[in-house]
């Protein structure tokens, strides 16, 4: 989280697997602002896509109106 973003693949892999731990635990403010980090690194282009969606989801559990950013991107 406190490095600069280098397009590092395993990080993008971390940077993906604990917002399902942090959705697990109620906190998708958390589990955004990982994606959000993942998305900066950033992901493979086959990736994007989904990242970008795991996004605007938790955000919107998150009750965060920047949900419609991500959402409205994917569609």
């Amino acid at each position: 989280m406190h490095t600069d973003p280098g397009g590092d693949r395993e990080a993008v892999a971390l940077l993906r697997g604990a917002p399902r731990d942090a959705l697990a635990l109620g906190d998708a403010g958390g589990a955004a602002t990982l994606l959000a980090r993942a998305l900066d690194e950033p992901p493979a282009v086959d990736e994007r896509n989904m990242l970008v969606l795991e996004l605007g989801l938790a955000r919107a559990r998150a009750g965060d109106l920047d949900a419609i950013g991500p959402l409205t991107d994917i569609l």
